[in-house]
């Protein structure tokens, strides 16, 4: 009879502690970690900190005053998946699993505190879409490291 033995590098995931120092965005690697900025910023010399890009003189800025169609067509896609989801995981109540899995997204609803203008809606926007691309990256990041386990059999 033989058995079966897998193994895999641990990670540290140098983002989820907050000590990591980066001023907007952590995107955890294999084995270490990078800063990045939001859109509109750019990577300081200290390559932790963000600084605002100065849009050129006469750049056309009204294409910003609403989210893009693209955006627009990402969020209902994002909103049918958690749909699928919700009907698809749980035939009893509580799911507890779903639940854990969609955690993280609970935050994505405006704060009462971010108030009806457009500029504060807009910023606590773009926080939430970033908060989804790290959420993603970090996934992406789990099904690359599933490819570095190895197994053996025992004799």
């Amino acid at each position: 009879p033989s058995s079966l033995s897998c193994s895999c590098v641990p990670d540290v995931d140098e983002c989820a502690s907050q000590s990591h120092g980066c001023s907007q965005l952590c995107i955890n690697t294999a084995g270490s970690f990078h800063c990045a900025c939001r859109d509109g910023f750019s990577l300081a010399a200290d390559a932790k900190g963000c600084q605002p890009l100065v849009p050129a003189p006469g750049t056309d800025t009204s294409s910003q005053a609403g989210p893009s169609s693209e955006m627009k067509e990402e969020m209902k896609d994002l909103r049918s998946r958690v749909e699928a989801l919700e009907q698809a995981s749980c035939s009893t109540l509580p799911c507890p699993k779903l639940q854990l899995v969609l955690a993280p997204f609970h935050n994505l609803m405006p704060p009462e505190d971010v108030g009806a203008d457009p500029i504060s809606r807009l910023s606590h926007s773009l926080q939430q879409l970033d908060r989804i691309d790290s959420l993603s990256e970090q996934i992406s990041f789990l099904e690359e490291r599933l490819e570095t386990c190895k197994c053996q059999e025992k004799a």
